[in-house]
């Protein structure tokens, strides 16, 4: 939870910055408000669409598809400007929405007496908003802004590995 919430702050944070670079899309200000307003659209959709879809599936399923759809789309913002880098960025939060709420769950998933230190724990996570958005600026600043998403790649290939490691072990619910 600390690099989901972490990755998925590193992103709020630098969606207009993004938007406005004039090598990539340079978006005037306006624009950019308009969608980023449509990326939160974009992530309450893919919080109603994950619900729906986690009674039909495991969640944890739902997961690895979304992490790998995420991974997909900041690879192709890393490569592309114009439009295909604005799409791909604003698409992103429809699937990163689900990311929170799922890692919660299978993190807490049959722990019995332990959850609720568990969830306790599970929330200090969100000091991964404070800490990895300021390193991700950094790498902005040595690497550039398009390739310092790099940060969110690495810390998604966490996300896939313990989605992928619920799955195997089996403890998550159907």
């Amino acid at each position: 939870i600390f690099i989901a919430i972490g990755a998925e702050s590193g992103i709020f944070g630098l969606y207009r910055n993004y938007l406005e670079d004039p090598a990539i899309a340079s978006l005037s200000t306006q624009q950019s408000y308009i969608l980023y307003t449509i990326y939160f659209a974009m992530f309450a959709l893919g919080r109603l669409v994950g619900a729906y879809v986690q009674k039909k599936m495991k969640p944890a399923i739902t997961l690895v598809f979304c992490v790998i759809a995420a991974m997909v789309l900041l690879l192709i913002m890393m490569i592309t400007t114009g439009f295909i880098a604005v799409a791909s960025i604003t698409l992103l939060g429809l699937f990163i929405s689900i990311f929170f709420p799922t890692l919660y769950a299978i993190s807490i998933e049959g722990l019995g007496k332990n959850t609720g230190m568990a969830s306790g724990l599970l929330t200090m996570g969100f000091l991964g908003a404070a800490i990895l958005p300021v390193l991700q600026g950094k790498l902005a600043d040595w690497i550039g802004l398009k390739y310092s998403f790099l940060i969110s790649v690495v810390t998604y290939s966490y996300v896939l590995y313990f989605a992928l490691y619920s799955i195997k072990r089996g403890t998550e619910k159907i």
